[in-house]
């Protein structure tokens, strides 16, 4: 099987992103969090791109600090949630936005 190239906005010429995420075994946020880091100033030129970009990164790291820490949320629908950091963590946890 071969993988495709990784585009040029996650690689830095020494290391490629996928790379990093495996040696490192990160978790689905932490690699989202690299992802979101690494292209931010190189995918797009527009700011209001990169802004967003950022607010991604900025997004998967509270889902992070959440999961490991429990807290609070909001939903979609513009709701409240709590995360019991004790709890098993599933993908599919109900209340999860």
């Amino acid at each position: 099987m071969t993988t495709p190239d990784p585009a040029s906005y996650y690689e830095s010429g020494k290391f490629a992103s996928w790379d990093i995420i495996e040696a490192f075994q990160l978790s689905h946020y932490e690699a989202c969090i690299l992802k979101y880091l690494l292209r931010w100033r190189r995918k797009h030129d527009d700011p209001e791109q990169q802004q967003r970009d950022l607010d991604k990164l900025i997004a998967y790291a509270e889902r992070l600090k959440r999961q490991h820490f429990g807290g609070h949320g909001r939903t979609k629908d513009g709701g409240y949630y709590h995360v019991n950091p004790t709890a098993p963590v599933s993908p599919l946890q109900p209340g999860i936005p």
